[in-house]
């Protein structure tokens, strides 16, 4: 089993998708079962849960999905942000900017 924390998968998703003009908002807990996020792209609306690496779904996730689906609505289940990265490439959803590193690209020593 990966050390991967969801949360890393959950900020990956969240920050390609806003960067790139989507709406990525995390869904209140209020109803037992129900997926990490809603997203928004191109017109298209997808309930996505996220788990780390090998994680696993409850029975009372299923259910709630299995409502969704039937209720029209696309659920997406990814474990770990290499999952997230390809069904965001799939999607279209570009990378993230490289980040600019501060100082002019100088790392500070801090330990001498």
């Amino acid at each position: 089993m990966s050390t991967e924390l969801e949360s890393l998968a959950e900020r990956l998703l969240h920050d390609r998708v806003s960067a790139a003009g989507g709406l990525c908002p995390k869904l209140a807990p209020t109803d037992a079962g129900i997926p990490d996020r809603l997203v928004i792209w191109e017109g298209r609306v997808y309930l996505v849960e996220l788990k780390r690496p090998g994680g696993r779904v409850r029975p009372i996730q299923v259910a709630w999905h299995n409502r969704a689906r039937r209720a029209g609505v696309d659920v997406v289940l990814l474990s770990g942000t290499v999952e997230v990265s390809a069904w965001l490439d799939g999607l279209g959803v570009p990378g993230l900017p490289p980040r600019h590193r501060r100082g002019g690209g100088r790392v500070r020593r801090l330990c001498d």
